[in-house]
């Protein structure tokens, strides 16, 4: 076992692992880094035990970000939403199928949400008659 562990140790990277904030977490105030597979970004707050034969949450923050209707977020994205901003997401995935692009805010409870555009009046058909 002691021959694998030195092996293993040969090729780990640091620098791989090292995790370079992209903002604050909206939950928490701490530090949001890339998850450990690179889809997505966590609360540095949040640690991941083992228990039994699954993994749980044993830190005191649980945010994430990554995936907003099938579409995995870019860092410029992220950034942008975590600063407060919005973020235009096109080709995400509409559950009766298809794609749809839509501008997206982070709420102060974490989740990523959806802006609605208001809708001009000027398309309204009666508009302007008199009747």
């Amino acid at each position: 076992a002691r021959e694998v562990v030195a092996e293993a140790r040969k090729g780990f990277d640091p620098a791989r692992f090292s995790a370079a904030s992209i903002g604050k977490c909206p939950l928490c105030g701490g530090a949001v880094v890339p998850t450990r597979s690179g889809k997505g970004w966590h609360c540095a707050n949040q640690r991941s035990v083992k228990d039994g034969d699954g993994w749980k949450e044993a830190g005191s923050c649980a945010f994430r970000i990554g995936y907003v209707a099938g579409k995995l977020l870019t860092e410029k994205q992220a950034r942008s939403l975590l600063s407060g901003g919005t973020a235009v997401v096109k080709g995400m995935r509409k559950r009766a199928g298809g794609t749809f692009d839509a501008k997206c805010v982070l709420d102060p409870d974490g989740r990523v949400s959806f802006v609605r555009e208001k809708r001009r009046s000027g398309n309204n058909r009666n508009s302007g008659r008199k009747g």
